[in-house]
């Protein structure tokens, strides 16, 4: 953008493809921060159930 700037002052950008990186960017997001709240929030739990739900939120996302 910054170089782009130098000989366009106008530049425009696909909203699609927009779109989808965010769409991308938040399932990453959430696909972290479900296993890891899960073992922050939840006391006493194993490591194989943490690893368990980070399977199943993975999963999940493949499907959707």
């Amino acid at each position: 953008m910054l170089v782009g700037g130098i000989f366009k002052h106008s530049q425009t950008f696909s909203t699609e493809s927009t779109q989808a990186q965010s769409t991308l960017l938040f399932l990453a997001v959430i696909g972290i921060a479900i296993p890891t709240s899960a073992g922050h929030v939840i006391s006493g739990l194993s490591t194989a159930w943490v690893l368990q739900i980070s399977r199943i939120s993975a999963a999940v996302m493949i499907c959707w």
